[in-house]
């Protein structure tokens, strides 16, 4: 599970709003070894996304459209998905 939580503010003709939204990632890791100099090859693929309890989300945003969206890279020592 990865938690992700975006603030964002802007400001309009004058007035500023803010905004927070939090989000809940399940998602299928695959990692092959061995690792080479530069980390194990590596496969995340989204089960799911859940909206934190009590969020009203804009009707733009589908959640379950990212269903199945994958991002392939390297896994360094220190945990990050790079290219």
């Amino acid at each position: 599970m990865i938690r992700l939580q975006i603030s964002a503010t802007q400001t309009f003709q004058g007035q500023t709003s803010s905004s927070r939204l939090g989000f809940r990632l399940f998602v299928h890791a695959t990692i092959r070894g061995p690792a080479d100099s530069h980390g194990y090859p590596a496969t995340f693929t989204v089960d799911s996304i859940v909206a934190d309890s009590g969020m009203a989300l804009p009707e733009t945003i589908n959640l379950t459209a990212a269903r199945r969206l994958s991002y392939s890279g390297v896994l360094t020592p220190s945990g990050e998905l790079k290219n």
